[in-house]
């Protein structure tokens, strides 16, 4: 990591922040907003591509791919890669997700914890569902 902070649009991920879609740089040493252009040209690359991973609440991440092949856009790779950025978004929200319910659980069993109480769930419209806290359990 080279620990370059850039603003809004600037550079290649800032770019892909602000289009919202896949971007394909043809010649990263003749484009103007590419900062890390020294760095890729002293390693090779030349032609990089991104695209952004969406969720309900935005881009929470741009993947970014470099080669020193030449390569022109493929028509086929950018709809497919922004279909890729759709589902890996699915993912960070279901992870997120879980990491709020395991909080809230932890959460909720202190509470019970510390009011020495316990609870019970059944759910009426799956008769074989039935849960209980451990400090209901103990009671």
């Amino acid at each position: 990591m080279l620990g370059l902070a850039l603003p809004a649009g600037a550079g290649f991920p800032g770019r892909v922040l602000v289009e919202k879609q896949p971007v394909w740089i043809m010649d990263l040493m003749r484009d103007e907003n590419f900062p890390r252009a020294k760095v890729a040209g002293n390693l090779g690359v030349k032609r990089a591509f991104a695209f952004p991973v969406l969720t309900a609440a935005g881009i929470v991440a741009v993947l970014e791919f470099f080669t020193g092949e030449p390569k022109e856009p493929d028509e086929v790779l950018l709809p497919a890669m922004t279909q890729i950025g759709l589902q890996l978004g699915q993912v960070f929200e279901r992870k997120r997700a879980e990491r709020a319910l395991q909080k809230a659980n932890m959460l909720s069993d202190m509470a019970l914890e510390l009011t020495n109480s316990g609870y019970w769930h059944v759910d009426y419209s799956d008769p074989d569902y039935y849960y209980q806290s451990e400090r209901a359990a103990r009671i």
